[in-house]
């Protein structure tokens, strides 16, 4: 894939204006398995002017999407007038962001094993939840981190009465 880390640095940043947690801040995973298939992003760590050099000096062509210019789009407003301007001042921004990325993928990491762990305790069953047991979790706010471990559709909500 062709995402590198400015694209990183650009997700981090929009997850962080809509007010994402953990998950939305971590970005773009390096690797994503699903359904036998492994999406690999080998250049999250590579700015893109380095990828772009490389690909010139060793006379690769170079395509830009058309709608890359597009500053109607939020992405692109953020790649072409808010980073520029951050990179100024902060010229290690792309790699700061794109750093608190990968401390937010290994927090999440971290809040699903503990969800996953607590999911266990809630009635043992693998695709109910007893909503009593849920209020009465051991995790922040009765029990919300288990919620995203449990949003799979197999799962579904069922009260018991005490």
């Amino acid at each position: 894939m062709a995402q590198h880390q400015d694209d990183q640095a650009e997700t981090f940043l929009l997850a962080a204006l809509r007010g994402s947690g953990v998950r939305g801040l971590a970005g773009m995973p390096f690797r994503r398995d699903a359904q036998g298939v492994s999406l690999v992003r080998p250049w999250l760590a590579v700015r893109r002017a380095v990828i772009e050099a490389a690909a010139h000096a060793n006379n690769l062509p170079w395509c830009e999407d058309p709608t890359n210019s597009d500053i109607a789009l939020d992405r692109n407003r953020l790649r072409h007038q808010v980073l520029p301007t951050l990179r100024e001042r902060w010229p290690t921004v792309d790699e700061a962001l794109a750093g608190s990325a990968a401390h937010a993928s290994e927090a999440d990491t971290l809040l699903t094993e503990y969800a996953q762990a607590e999911l266990m305790t809630l009635g043992g069953c693998r695709h109910s939840i007893d909503a009593t047991a849920l209020g009465h979790a051991r995790a922040p706010a009765n029990g919300c981190w288990c919620v995203p471990s449990a949003s799979s559709r197999a799962y579904q909500r069922r009260h018991k009465s005490a």
